[in-house]
């Protein structure tokens, strides 16, 4: 049974994502348990200069001291992970080095919020001509400081014009954001509203419209 230190970034980030509650108690310095107090090994929790609440300490003889940190400053939260420490204050120096870096040369970024129109559309055989096109989530990016401006946006729809009936939340294509060659991340396109299926007049309009078009 392996676990990367990827893999361990990933189940905090979980953690903290969907179980707030529980993620609490691993701030907590110290507990008592049957009239024995224990104390937190984590040792960042103890550093003034760092607003660390988490996460895990842990040391297997095969591999040596082990750590997953995390800290929020400014709205945002990093996560830092150490695998393989010779000492308990190593993996400590450590992380704390990660989380220093991340919040010196990194900063949010957030160009798109939950539910805002992002594109809007054309829809053929509707009783609404268009529908619009929202992140189903607020767009956040962690950044380098200062890279807003090279940012690219992409847009890739499951079709160039759009036919109803089209569910409410329902996927209609995917918006991608670059910085230089890297893809940073990939949100789905979705329905704002319902569009149902329009009347037999509607309809015959867009028929005889597709007709002499030819975009039928």
């Amino acid at each position: 049974n392996y676990s990367t230190a990827y893999d361990m970034a990933l189940l905090s980030r979980r953690l903290i994502l969907d179980l707030p509650n529980e993620y609490a108690i691993y701030k907590e310095k110290e507990f008592t348990f049957n009239g024995i107090k224990q104390y937190n090994r984590n040792r960042l929790l103890w550093d003034d200069t760092m607003n660390v609440d988490g996460i895990k300490t842990g040391h297997l003889s095969q591999v040596g001291y082990n750590l997953a940190a995390s800290a929020e400053q400014g709205g945002m939260r990093l996560i830092a992970v150490l695998i393989g420490a010779k000492s308990e204050a190593l993996r400590a120096n450590f992380c704390k080095q990660m989380l220093t870096y991340g919040f010196r040369f990194f900063e949010n970024y957030t160009p798109f919020t939950k539910d805002k129109t992002i594109l809007t559309r054309e829809v053929r055989m509707g009783a609404e001509d268009s529908v619009d096109l929202v992140v189903p989530e607020d767009v956040a990016l962690m950044i380098p400081r200062g890279s807003q401006q090279r940012i690219k946006i992409n847009y890739r729809l499951n079709q160039a014009v759009f036919t109803a009936p089209i569910a409410q939340g329902q996927e209609l294509g995917v918006i991608e954001f670059r910085l230089d060659d890297k893809v940073l991340a990939q949100y789905p396109l979705t329905a704002r509203n319902a569009v149902a299926e329009g009347g037999f007049i509607s309809k015959l309009w867009d028929k005889i419209y597709l007709f002499f078009t030819g975009d039928e």
